[in-house]
């Protein structure tokens, strides 16, 4: 669902303006730093790279409306250092998507590169939220596009490391667990029933974050199987039973919708 259409303040507008320009340049500074390192990316990665963020900066402008507290009111002029850090975080994920979609960063020493990309996004995580919170400018964009990230993130670091062999091709699920649930609410809301609310738990989140954090950790060249691959086993279940558990309890929930 997408947010109404109104007219955006001004200063709204040049901040986004100002939040393009400011990941755009974010692949040539990991470039740069990965020079370094004797690592190099072709055209393909950059080209990779400016279309992902191109995607998430498209997002973020198509949920500007959203700019506001999550239980509504007026939209804030300004767009806030917790949504910045977000979109800061989308394009970090951006450039794994690349390295994934390319083939590049998927062995060693580039591998390094990837890795230190997706942990400082998955660090950046943490810290969105806090600083929303501590300005005082906690909205809705912001939890769309922590929720949206959330499962974009753990798509592409799923598939890089299996694609780096880190982890076996079972992995892959838990990539696309999001994009399955999600799929399935569309399916519920297909057959004319609106799914029921998410339900309280506190172990989505940790789940989430642990997961995270192994995912930052396994695409570090100095992790291999079969250590690796115990581990993510012992946290893939759990991880994928409590999206299971999700779909069976807003399935019990769904209400009929009723015509209009």
């Amino acid at each position: 669902m997408n947010p109404p259409r109104t007219t955006l303040p001004a200063s709204l507008r040049a901040d986004w303006w100002r939040g393009l320009l400011a990941t755009s340049l974010l692949p040539a500074v990991v470039a740069a730093a990965a020079a370094t390192g004797a690592v190099s990316f072709s055209w393909r990665w950059w080209l990779a790279a400016w279309l992902g963020i191109a995607y998430v900066s498209w997002r973020v402008w198509q949920w500007l409306p959203w700019n506001h507290p999550p239980a509504g009111g007026a939209v804030y002029p300004r767009l806030g250092r917790g949504n910045a850090v977000s979109w800061m975080r989308g394009a970090l994920l951006a450039l794994v998507a690349a390295a994934v979609l390319t083939h590049e960063g998927m062995t060693r020493p580039g591998l390094g590169v990837t890795a230190a990309v997706y942990a400082l996004a998955a660090m950046l995580d943490f810290v969105d939220g806090w600083l929303a919170r501590h300005d005082g400018q906690v909205t809705r964009l912001g939890q769309r596009l922590d929720l949206h990230l959330d499962g974009w993130g753990v798509f592409w670091a799923a598939a890089a490391a299996v694609q780096s062999g880190q982890m076996p091709p079972w992995f892959c699920a838990v990539g696309l667990a999001r994009p399955a649930y999600v799929l399935y609410e569309a399916a519920l809301t297909a057959r004319g029933y609106r799914p029921g609310p998410w339900p309280r738990s506190r172990w989505r989140r940790w789940l989430a974050g642990a997961m995270m954090v192994f995912l930052a950790g396994v695409l570090m060249p100095w992790f291999a199987p079969p250590l690796t691959t115990w581990i993510g086993a012992v946290l893939t279940v759990p991880f994928l039973a409590h999206f299971v558990l999700d779909a069976v309890v807003i399935t019990r929930r769904a209400q009929p919708r009723v015509p209009a």
